[in-house]
């Protein structure tokens, strides 16, 4: 059995301000303690006689180190413990009592310490004092002059030894704050955040979310994990085996758009898609598809004029989130087809049954029957309407009635109109066997074809707007005309 023997003990009764629990050993002697580094250590030195299990010391004086001096759930101190309370106070005046020596009353000779920690250290040996190690070796607080310095010596000391003792679970105490560095950023936002707790004690400060305790998101301070996906709370508390704090939460908000709702009317020539959610402050249509973005609107409402044209909403923006795309939309403008008319006799028919407009040399005939008899020369051609949507201009025919001279007809020569044009050329000609060729500015052809006698159509929908010319070739005459190609805006 290992033994020591204690010459003096010193009993101190000083109640220190730091102190936060008493204890109580075998004995019933009552000590008060004090928190250094989240372990609780007596700030008074030990004074029991019987062990923690109640043997008694044998022999007054000598303690037997492979038992237990100290209260229930205490220790010895050890070297690392003594070497914890040096690292948290190097300046072993904050570990010294403010009490100094003078005359009876027992202390430091020439000065006291400023005892910031509450450890309450007093002198037991030429202005030193002695504490036992569970390692019987001992540590020492010493003063010099008026210079306090402390030291762990590895060689036994059995004379004029002091106990302190030292709770065997870490003291938890409640963080005091808990924050996040990045908080208010849109789901899907790449990086990670920050957890940062401060104050409190315990062996381990855990991170969980759900609840206090909940699910573990990590350990320690400051705490580094990807960006939640979703608004989520963190819950942050000290531990120490199975005693642990309560806790101090953040939350950090994570901002979702939902994805737009689109409602698609289609009617004469174009279609309207409406944003029916519209939470949001900026909108942007694609025609391209989310991985192809090609903007085409950036309003709550598009106007699509393409039939069969795929329209998938971009995601929209609400302050400076992205929502989640919506659902393709397809857009169906409708276009009536244009109807196509022959000459049978003396009359006009269209290949529409009904809805037909019969147009004399541009002028709105009264007529929607599918056959029409003219009653003077002139060039007619149809429009099919349906639903009070008109397709476009059929072909054209000069029709000439019996009884009508041919000259009649033939004052018409070379018309061509609207002239700025936006989607269709018309030409108006009185000869046969004629084609067309129509060029850009830098003498490219964009366009050809054959121009019949009467009225003909050229779709330039599809070209930029800009200046190009207008060749006409009848084999013996060639006409050059200019042609200004402008954009129309819808709504």
């Amino acid at each position: 059995m290992k033994t020591i023997n204690l010459l003096t003990i010193f009993l101190l009764f000083v109640v220190s301000a730091y102190s936060q629990i008493s204890v109580k050993d075998f004995d019933g002697n009552q000590y008060s303690s004090v928190t250094i580094h989240n372990r609780m250590v007596t700030n008074t030195n030990l004074q029991a006689l019987h062990y923690s299990d109640g043997t008694p010391i044998v022999g007054y004086g000598h303690i037997d180190t492979t038992k237990n001096p100290c209260p229930v759930g205490w220790h010895i101190l050890s070297i690392a413990d003594f070497q914890l309370i040096f690292n948290t106070y190097p300046n072993a005046a904050d570990l010294a009592s403010t009490q100094v020596a003078s005359g009876y009353t027992y202390g430091w000779k020439t000065t006291g310490g400023t005892n910031k920690s509450g450890f309450n250290a007093l002198p037991n040996l030429d202005n030193c004092v002695y504490y036992l190690t569970s390692e019987l070796t001992y540590a020492n607080i010493c003063q010099y002059d008026t210079t306090f310095t402390d030291y762990i010596s590895y060689t036994s000391y059995y004379t004029n030894i002091a106990i302190r003792c030292m709770n065997n679970t870490n003291v938890v105490v409640t963080p005091k704050t808990a924050y996040v560095d990045v908080n208010y950023f849109c789901t899907g936002a790449s990086g990670n955040i920050t957890l940062t707790a401060t104050g409190g004690s315990g062996d381990t400060l855990c991170w969980y979310s759900g609840s206090c305790g909940g699910t573990l998101v990590g350990k320690g301070t400051p705490l580094s994990i990807p960006k939640p996906t979703t608004t989520t709370t963190y819950f942050a508390r000290w531990e120490a085996g199975t005693t642990y704090s309560a806790c101090k939460s953040v939350t950090v908000t994570v901002t979702q758009t939902p994805a737009p709702i689109v409602s698609v009317a289609d009617s004469c020539r174009k279609s309207i898609l409406t944003i029916t959610n519209p939470i949001a402050n900026s909108f942007l249509w694609s025609d391209g598809g989310f991985g192809n973005p090609h903007t085409v609107g950036s309003s709550q409402k598009l106007t699509a004029t393409q039939s069969q044209k795929v329209v998938p909403p971009f995601p929209f923006k609400m302050v400076t989130c992205i929502s989640l795309p919506s659902k393709s939309v397809t857009t169906n403008p409708i276009y009536p087809a244009a109807p196509v008319i022959t000459k049978i006799g003396n009359t006009l028919k269209s290949s529409s049954t009904t809805g037909n407009l019969w147009y004399m040399n541009d002028n709105l005939i009264s007529s929607t029957s599918q056959i029409y008899s003219p009653n003077q020369a002139g060039y007619y051609y149809a429009v099919f309407q349906q639903n009070g949507c008109k397709s476009g201009f059929s072909n054209t025919i000069v029709f000439v009635p019996s009884g009508v001279g041919i000259n009649d007809i033939t004052k018409i020569e070379l018309n061509i109109y609207p002239n700025p044009a936006t989607d269709i050329i018309n030409v108006e000609w009185n000869k046969e066997n004629t084609t067309y060729q129509l060029v850009d500015i830098s003498g490219k052809t964009v366009k050809s074809g054959q121009i019949l006698m009467g009225k003909n159509i050229i779709i330039v929908t599809d070209l930029p707007q800009g200046l190009y010319f207008i060749n006409i070739n009848d084999g013996n005459t060639s006409i050059q005309k200019k042609i200004v190609k402008i954009k129309f805006c819808r709504d």
